[in-house]
């Protein structure tokens, strides 16, 4: 996941070109395993919308193969594990 410095200055960007009468609505796709104080804390304060992704179990019949060909970034192998704690 991009940075929270990032998600900041995108949010600050959108702000300063919103329209007069215009709503903004964010959303974000995570598996959750990054999420900290502050992240949850920038979230709520601008109302993203949050969308979670459970990778299922690390072990059975063909699931890694699935996830393994869904995931774009192969940088978190152990986020099922995070994910069912």
């Amino acid at each position: 996941m991009m940075g929270l410095d990032f998600f900041r200055r995108s949010v600050e960007l959108a702000e300063s070109m919103k329209l007069p009468g215009q709503r903004l609505v964010y959303t974000i796709q995570t598996n959750g395993t990054l999420i900290d104080d502050r992240w949850a804390e920038f979230l709520a304060e601008h109302g993203v919308l949050v969308g979670l992704s459970i990778d299922g179990p690390r072990e059975g019949p063909s699931t890694r193969p699935i996830q393994a060909s869904v995931r774009t970034a192969q940088t978190d192998r152990n986020a099922p594990d995070r994910q069912t704690r």
